[in-house]
């Protein structure tokens, strides 16, 4: 399977759980005990503690090194308070007894099953000595297939990016359109790319920043302390100008009533054919929010394809998939088109 940038059909999917869990129940977990007023019982009395079998001291030694995994790779999100020992979702990292089920899946509190999982992972991976690599790579590929399998699109006509989050997939056809603004320059203009944001305030808090090249937290993977929204990109060195871009709103601002569609799609074939032409932008990332938390959807399908129609490969459709709220079929549909998905 195929993962270069110049993939014709490149998905860009998260997965903010460890490998074992990463395709486990997009469903959020609180644990709710104090907040429903529950009386803490009492403290027993100390006992001599009964001394750890072997096998269960090593089990110990999983989870607390599957925890520390849990929280890396990431950004702050992910980082645990040690006073409450939640991150800033109000999730921990190990299994908790009395958890309830939210519908929503921005952070889950890993269930027994999948936290078991994990811990024969992590036992697999420190059994394998210098061969982590290898079964890290076949761990990916299996969730790559099962990917497929799941949601009935073909493994040999996409290429799947595994995401810390579905902020960090922004990057992914940001790349793609930076690929081709440099490869290929408008014969007029000074080039580079624009981004259109869809259903701005309705999407995640750090896409803005993301699908502009700039950091969208305070800590980088592999980085450490950052500052939120410096370039990711010596723009300069790379030879473009800085990505630009434009939030289109789903409602209007002032009453919060939903735009008839037809305005919405106008407002983003106007932008989108001013960037490309009078502002001088070599390529430009229209985002399609296909199932806001409220339910829309901006813009339509038909508004992307006419665009595309018009201005070619100088638009890159990505389709936010809204944490797979979607038709079933639909995810192939959407490649079929030379769309790409991020969620």
């Amino acid at each position: 399977m195929s993962e270069s940038l110049n993939s014709t059909k490149l998905v860009a999917l998260c997965s903010v759980a460890t490998i074992a869990a990463s395709v486990a129940s997009t469903t959020m977990l609180f644990y709710v005990a104090q907040s429903r007023g529950e009386k803490k019982r009492a403290e027993p009395e100390e006992e001599e503690e009964e001394s750890q079998t072997p096998a269960e001291l090593a089990a110990d030694d999983e989870a607390d090194l599957l925890q520390k995994w849990l929280g890396q790779g990431g950004d702050d999100r992910l980082a645990i308070n040690p006073k409450t020992g939640m991150n800033k979702y109000n999730t921990p990292l190990a299994p908790v007894e009395g958890s309830i089920r939210r519908s929503s899946c921005t952070s889950n509190v890993p269930s027994k099953f999948a936290f078991d999982q994990g811990k024969r992972t992590v036992r697999m991976l420190l059994d394998a000595s210098g061969d982590q690599k290898s079964i890290y790579t076949n761990l990916a590929r299996k969730i790559r297939m099962h990917l497929c399998s799941v949601w009935g699109y073909r493994p040999d006509s996409s290429a799947i990016n595994l995401c810390p989050s579905g902020t960090d997939a922004e990057f992914i056809p940001l790349l793609l359109a930076l690929g081709r603004a440099i490869t290929n320059p408008p014969q007029e203009g000074a080039g580079g790319v624009f981004t259109v944001i869809a259903a701005a305030g309705e999407v995640g808090s750090g896409t803005v920043n993301a699908a502009m090249g700039r950091h969208f937290g305070t800590v980088a993977p592999n980085v450490g302390p950052v500052r939120e929204g410096d370039n990711l990109f010596d723009w300069e060195g790379v030879g473009v100008r800085p990505v630009a871009s434009t939030q289109i709103l789903l409602r209007d601002y002032k009453t919060g009533a939903l735009k008839a569609p037809g305005m919405a799609d106008a407002e983003v074939e106007n932008v989108v054919t001013e960037a490309l032409t009078s502002l001088g932008y070599g390529v430009c990332v229209v985002h399609i929010v296909i199932g806001t938390k409220t339910g829309h959807q901006l813009p339509s399908i038909s508004c992307v394809n006419r665009l595309v129609r018009q201005f070619g490969r100088r638009v890159v459709p990505v389709v936010d998939a809204c944490q797979g709220r979607l038709q079933e079929g639909s995810v192939q549909d959407f490649l079929d088109n030379e769309m790409r998905l991020r969620w």
